[in-house]
């Protein structure tokens, strides 16, 4: 039913410009004609349609073509062998192209890998990200090394640090316990006392020694017998001729008298210390004289060392387990950065990478350089 070629107007048939009614002469709003006859005039109808008839308006009948459908093929085949051409080219240029058609979290499904899960997986746990993300054996390597890491630093750090400052502690106590003697160095600190400054304590010389060698008699009777208000620690802290009697078993605080014993003002309660035979220059404010020396106080020195040697490498294990989380858990992170990048990125051959992202851009045709025909001829 469609109007045949042959039967279209011809242009010299067409209304010219010139013969188009004019503006003026259309029918006013005003005297159109309404649906409701009975309201109008009977004269208002007869000079409407004289009007009308007067100025009657050429129809122009808008034709729809249809492309016939060879000609609509030919336009599709010669698209096709433009990208075919186009294609070409680029396999020419680049090879062997992949292109993964994931796009979205949604579309990766079981594929994807929350970086935060892996990040968070390998702080509470080395390794832990890393075998979250799995998908290589690199992958899984890098979880066994950095979980491994984690168990060589929690032994030594347990062995270390626990085991084996227990065990130099504990040694070092025995060795104080059998070679030192409370009320030995009492006995012999007074009686150096009383031979340099005589029994009273009113003398300079008096003050001197006390101030010299005594300094620290208060915390040595506190560590004995705790609580200052006894008789017990009165008596302590009273340099007299009484002897200390007192066994390991019921002193106070072990810790703080095993601190005081390493100071050289407590040497002569070691077993063979030898007693000084210069003079303590009492006279003098300004010098020290040891009262006396022993091969069993460095002895003791060197223990107590070790043991503090062992507890200073709770530091170095503590920043360890510190740097091994951090280092595991961005290292989960990328990976599983990596992971979910590789499925939605084109994979080119290293040559062509490098060749795509350097500075030299060759120029393949008509003046273009590399990266310029390839942004016109390529769709990536």
């Amino acid at each position: 039913s469609l109007i045949k070629p042959d039967s279209l107007i011809k242009p010299d048939s067409l209304i010219k410009p010139d013969s188009l009614i004019k503006p003026d002469s259309l029918i006013k709003p005003d005297s159109l004609i309404t649906t409701d006859t009975n309201s109008i005039a009977p004269s208002t109808i007869s000079d409407t349609t004289s009007d009308t008839t007067k100025n009657t308006p050429v129809v122009q009948i808008p034709i729809v073509l249809e492309i016939p459908t060879e000609i609509r093929d030919s336009i599709a085949l010669k698209l096709s062998m433009e990208d075919s051409i186009r294609n070409e080219r680029r396999a020419r240029i680049l090879g062997r192209v992949n292109i993964s058609k994931i796009h979205t979290q949604s579309d990766m499904g079981s594929k994807y890998r929350s970086p935060k899960t892996a990040l968070f997986a390998s702080l509470i746990l080395p390794g832990a990200g890393q075998a979250y993300v799995g998908t290589s054996n690199w992958t899984y390597g890098r979880a066994g090394v950095y979980f491994l890491a984690e168990l060589a630093l929690s032994w030594g750090y347990y062995n270390t640090t626990i085991v084996e400052f227990n065990a130099k502690s504990a040694a070092a106590q025995k060795f104080l316990e059998n070679n030192y003697s409370i009320s030995s160095y009492d006995e012999r600190t007074f009686n150096i006392r009383a031979a340099n400054v005589g029994q009273t304590s009113e003398n300079d010389a008096s003050r001197v020694f006390d101030n010299r060698y005594l300094s620290s008699r208060q915390p040595f009777c506190e560590a004995l017998f705790g609580n200052s208000n006894t008789r017990k620690y009165t008596n302590c802290e009273s340099i007299s001729a009484n002897k200390i009697n007192i066994s390991w078993d019921d002193i106070e605080s072990i810790e703080n008298l095993a601190v005081l014993l390493e100071l050289n003002d407590y040497v002569l309660g070691w077993e063979g210390s030898k007693v000084t035979t210069d003079p303590l220059q009492l006279d003098n404010q300004t010098a020290y004289v040891e009262l006396g020396s022993s091969s069993k106080l460095k002895k003791y020195r060197a223990q107590k060392n070790e043991a503090r040697d062992l507890a200073d490498m709770q530091t170095i294990y503590l920043t360890g387990f510190l740097v091994n989380h951090l280092v595991s858990a961005i290292d989960a992170a990328w990976a599983a950065h990596s992971h979910n990048q590789s499925q939605v990125q084109s994979s080119l051959s290293w040559y062509h990478q490098v060749r795509m992202q350097s500075a030299w851009s060759p120029v393949v045709d008509k003046g273009v350089s590399w990266q310029g025909y390839l942004q016109a001829q390529l769709s990536f």
